[in-house]
């Protein structure tokens, strides 16, 4: 069984990608305006706009190119440039919560390809916590538990219940 989904980002996300040039910009600019005004200046400037632009390109297609697959026993993750696969055989519980910080990444023990802040799948193996954000969580959870063997025990995102 193949499954695919391809989110649309969320607005808060995307006014966070948006937000994280605009200050940089606007600084850029009123250190443009208080200094001396000449090419020296933007030129030295420029670096920092060229970063800032592509790290803006870079987290926008990250934001449009998200999609999840489930297929062959495995879920597929991508995220921009960022991959990765999980083996269902490992998950061991899966729960819905209701917003995360975390987007795009890796931390301790767990990593994210999010694109949007709320309704986050949060599946755990033995070795971590990966979040997702699927168009529709419950959906995406029921193919999931379709799948897994000995069907991975929900958790409530509430109590910590297992069910």
């Amino acid at each position: 069984m193949n499954y695919e989904d391809k989110p649309r980002p969320g607005k808060g996300f995307l006014l966070v990608i948006q937000l994280s040039l605009a200050g940089p910009l606007l600084i850029m600019t009123v250190i443009g305006a208080i200094a001396e005004t000449g090419t020296h200046l933007w030129l030295a400037l420029a670096p920092g706009i060229v970063i800032l632009v592509l790290v803006y390109s870079f987290l926008l297609h990250a934001a449009y190119s998200t999609v999840y697959s489930i297929d062959g026993g495995a879920l597929k993750m991508r995220g921009g440039f960022i991959k990765g696969n999980v083996e269902l055989a490992t998950v061991r519980t899966i729960s819905k919560t209701g917003s995360v910080t975390t987007t795009l990444g890796w931390g301790f023990g767990s990593r994210a390809i999010c694109n949007r802040f709320s309704d986050i799948v949060v599946l755990k193996t033995s070795k971590e916590k990966i979040f997702i954000s699927p168009t529709d969580p419950d959906i995406f959870i029921e193919q999931l538990r379709s799948l897994i063997p000995d069907s991975a025990p929900q958790q409530s995102s509430s109590t910590g219940d297992v069910r």
